[in-house]
């Protein structure tokens, strides 16, 4: 009997040991791998642990993470995606720069879901640094509801979702929780991890919502930009196009219609106090003051050359800078007999949630060669209808010159690539 209980006794010890370690080792940390650049003591190490974990991030191909690197639209838009486990779309996206983006599908599947960005039709702003206010909007529309920029910062703040980064300027919401500055990778992980933790990390009833509509991807892209307040909402590379285009003809349409009105010539001189507040409409008043004012009389001279740009828009336009309050762009002039084509330098900025013309300038060919495609070539030519063909690519005088025939009375002409100049007559050896 006393070795019975003896063994009873020995058992009961050993299931008492085996649930008191069952239960140490339950209460154990997890113990994630994480990356060689985000060590024990790094801020986001618990955030980026977790994401890493979860399949949200994956780091770059030398195993490091990058905390300190500013994070892109194109990065954010792919954590978005593996934390909320958006469903793939069959529809695709036009954009406007036609070439493959690594993070399409992504992109694709966002805007089925009607989520507010800047980059779903370029790439260039894909690729751009992206700003906290954006964040804050995209986050809490996926994760909560549909709200502006400023409800959006609130919802975070009052979650603890964020605590801010201007502390002293808690009168303004939007400067407290800087909304225009750029984020790194370890504060983007870092509010993906705290609304996780918050109970936001499920899709919203408002972006489900817009999924199941089924509607046209490039129309839920119009109504996704709309979403993106003004203060943030970056143009696009035809939209940058078309507003440079309003307001160039804006300001060439009034100076025209002025003059005709009030019928002023190079000799009767143009009253710029009637000109001011109509140019006002379209440019900066450092520009309208400035250049626009010195170069008034211009408009009514039978002069060679036009104090604006013949600007080619819609065969070259190149964005250079590209922010959500400033946008700088580049196009060319083709030769116009006596001046030559140039390179011309477009400059707008956003007042008070309107784009006007800053500036506008011309770049001369010894500085900068207009250096042409045989396809602008074309497109320049056969503006007006004409048809022409390519007999051949040479050079003469030492600059690139296309032959080019006319397909409807046969005359062949040499066009210079470097400044679009024309050689009428063109010698035999050249065509051969």
């Amino acid at each position: 009997m006393k070795k019975l209980l003896s063994i009873l006794v020995s058992i009961l010890c050993l299931c008492v040991a085996m649930g008191i370690q069952s239960n140490a080792l339950a209460a154990a940390p997890v113990k994630y791998s994480s990356f060689p650049d985000v060590k024990s003591d790094h801020y986001a190490y618990e955030a980026v642990a977790w994401a890493k974990e979860k399949g949200i991030i994956s780091g770059y191909e030398d195993g490091s993470f990058g905390p300190n690197n500013k994070v892109s639209e194109a990065q954010l838009v792919v954590m978005l995606n593996n934390l909320y486990k958006l469903n793939k779309t069959d529809g695709e996206i036009t954009k406007d720069t036609p070439s493959k983006h690594w993070a399409d599908d992504v992109y694709n599947s966002l805007a089925s879901y009607g989520v507010p960005l800047n980059g779903y039709i370029d790439d260039t702003i894909r690729n751009q640094p992206v700003k906290r206010g954006l964040v804050a909007q995209a986050l809490v529309y996926l994760g909560h509801d549909n709200l502006d920029l400023n409800n959006s910062i609130q919802f975070l703040l009052e979650h603890e979702i964020s605590t801010g980064q201007n502390h002293d300027k808690k009168d303004n919401v939007l400067e407290f929780f800087g909304y225009n500055n750029e984020l790194t990778r370890a504060q983007v992980v870092t509010f993906l991890y705290m609304m996780n933790q918050s109970g936001f990390g499920k899709v919203s009833e408002a972006a489900s919502n817009t999924a199941k509509k089924g509607l046209a991807l490039d129309e839920l892209v119009k109504q996704s930009k709309a979403k993106v307040d003004p203060e943030l909402n970056i143009l696009s590379k035809n939209e940058a196009k078309n507003v440079v285009k309003e307001k160039l003809s804006g300001i060439v349409d009034t100076f025209k219609r002025l003059g005709e009105e009030n019928n002023w010539s190079f000799e009767n001189h143009p009253d710029f106090t009637i000109l001011r507040p109509e140019l006002l409409k379209y440019a900066t008043p450092t520009f309208t003051d400035g250049f626009l004012k010195d170069v008034k009389d211009e408009f009514y001279c039978s002069c060679d050359v036009p104090p604006y740009p013949y600007a080619a828009l819609d065969i070259r336009f190149n964005v250079l800078e590209n922010t959500s309050d400033r946008v700088v762009a580049s196009s060319i002039v083709f030769d116009q007999m006596v001046s030559g084509g140039s390179t011309v330098y477009f400059t707008l900025v956003k007042q008070n949630g309107k784009w006007f013309m800053e500036n506008y300038r011309w770049v001369t060919l010894q500085e900068e060669p207009i250096n042409l495609t045989w396809e602008e070539v074309k497109a320049n030519m056969e503006r007006d209808g004409t048809k022409v063909e390519l007999l051949n690519t040479t050079k003469h005088d030492g600059k690139k010159l296309y032959i080019v025939k006319y397909i409807k009375d046969k005359t062949i002409i040499g066009v210079y690539a470097d400044n679009s100049g024309h050689l009428f007559v063109v010698p035999d050896e050249l065509l051969k």
